[in-house]
């Protein structure tokens, strides 16, 4: 699933989908009381380079976990609404986000900026993408999302368990 950033640090609000969930389903009630309630996680993806590749431009990040549905549409049970909101599956295995205007990759931790990718919950285990405007960077990453939470995933674009140019002149590696 496809989601935009304007540019690195920004989060993109409209990537988070929430339901408005009435306190009461009660009808005799002019002016219910409504609790936006949110249906994902997110990751708060920091990019950095200690070594060569610092000053690459950062274009997306991207996530995907080939056993378990991450990102698409959402199914909810609204009868349940004391018990919360019930999400069912989604439908999409692969969730990215693009930024609108790529950034320069700072050389330490305390210099790279966030990229937010939004996740329903679930536990996942599969490959974390960057890619820049030199190459792509594989990583193997496992998390635990929770709805309404964030996790801090610090990238290190010299530790990638795999890199390739972004035309493939490299043939899967350097």
């Amino acid at each position: 699933t496809a989601q935009k950033q304007s540019k690195a640090g920004n989060f993109a609000v409209e990537n988070m989908p929430m339901v408005a969930q009435p306190l009461s389903l009660n009808t005799s009630v002019s002016t219910p009381t409504i609790y936006m309630r949110p249906l994902a996680g997110f990751l708060c993806v920091n990019i950095y380079a200690t070594g060569d590749y610092a000053g690459e431009q950062v274009l997306s990040v991207g996530y995907e976990d080939k056993d378990t549905a991450m990102a698409g549409n959402f199914s909810l049970d609204m009868t349940k609404v004391e018990s919360g909101v019930i999400v069912g599956a989604c439908d999409k295995y692969s969730a990215t986000v693009s930024l609108a205007t790529p950034y320069d990759v700072g050389g330490s931790l305390d210099k790279a900026k966030s990229l937010y990718l939004v996740l329903a919950e679930g536990d996942y285990s599969g490959t974390l993408t960057i890619t820049t405007d030199k190459a792509i960077y594989s990583y193997d990453y496992a998390r635990k999302v929770e709805r309404n939470k964030y996790y801090k995933v610090n990238v290190n674009l010299t530790n990638a368990t795999s890199r390739r140019s972004i035309d493939d002149n490299w043939g899967g590696g350097d």
